[in-house]
């Protein structure tokens, strides 16, 4: 059984970038991001043993652009030290 110091419960979210104007067909960066990240992340800093624990759900009323990639999520969680 693992034990954590600090487990954070939340919404990941994923941030898109761009170098101009977004619009159709333009190149788009993903960053994965939010309060729980941030959070998770700071606390691993200070030398706790962090987990981030999110449900993946369902776009609501149009707002996702686009599906979220729990994979990259989790990776991109894994590279900060959060388990």
């Amino acid at each position: 059984m693992s034990t954590f110091d600090v487990v954070a419960l939340g919404e990941p979210l994923i941030e898109v970038s761009t170098r101009g104007k977004i619009t159709h067909g333009v190149d788009c960066g993903f960053a994965v991001s939010g309060d729980v990240v941030n959070t998770a992340t700071a606390a691993v800093a200070a030398g706790a043993r962090v987990a981030v624990v999110f449900d993946e759900g369902e776009p609501v009323d149009g707002w996702t652009l686009c599906s979220p990639d729990v994979d990259e999520i989790v990776e991109a969680l894994k590279m900060n030290g959060v388990v």
